[in-house]
């Protein structure tokens, strides 16, 4: 296990205790309202927790703007859309997520070969994708996953952030 791989889930942990002793009661989960924007399904049927991929993703990685933790870095590309006064895709589900690598070698990879990446993007977010958090889907390239936060998760506050 590498050095980030275990401050991660040493993050993790701390927050999963942290939550369970704060909820006695474990609250339905519910997605964003905005994803009934999306004219399909969001998110698709074949999107599940972590634990039941195939190979479960033992840490996720995110290419993220800022060195210090902000929400917008967990924005789907809907939102980002909206936010930059762009007309957001409606159609494609994945519209509505969040890209996330199962490798840090992915995630730089993917920064290398797009130019508005490598200029654009400073930061990894390194962390763990809890059950309890929404459901992801394998997309695209061999390491990379879409994310479906639900409504109430705050990645910025449990990821840690290193510098590129």
């Amino acid at each position: 296990m590498t050095n980030d791989s275990f401050d991660a889930n040493k993050k993790q942990n701390k927050q999963e205790k942290s939550d369970n002793m704060n909820n006695n009661v474990t609250a339905e989960k519910k997605f964003p309202d905005y994803y009934n924007k999306c004219t399909k399904k969001c998110p698709p049927e074949d999107a599940t927790i972590n634990s039941k991929l195939l190979t479960p993703i033992i840490t996720a990685y995110r290419l993220c703007q800022d060195t210090t933790p902000r929400e917008s870095d967990f924005h789907s590309k809907h939102l980002q859309d909206i936010a930059e006064g762009k007309m957001p895709n409606l159609n494609d589900p994945n519209q509505f997520s969040v890209s996330i690598f199962a490798t840090k070698e992915a995630a730089l990879k993917m920064r290398a070969r797009h130019k508005h990446l490598l200029d654009n993007y400073k930061s990894l977010a390194i962390g763990v994708i809890k059950d309890s958090g929404g459901v992801i889907k394998k997309t695209g390239g061999p390491e990379h996953y879409d994310w479906w936060s639900y409504e109430d998760e705050k990645p910025h506050e449990y990821f840690n952030y290193k510098q590129l």
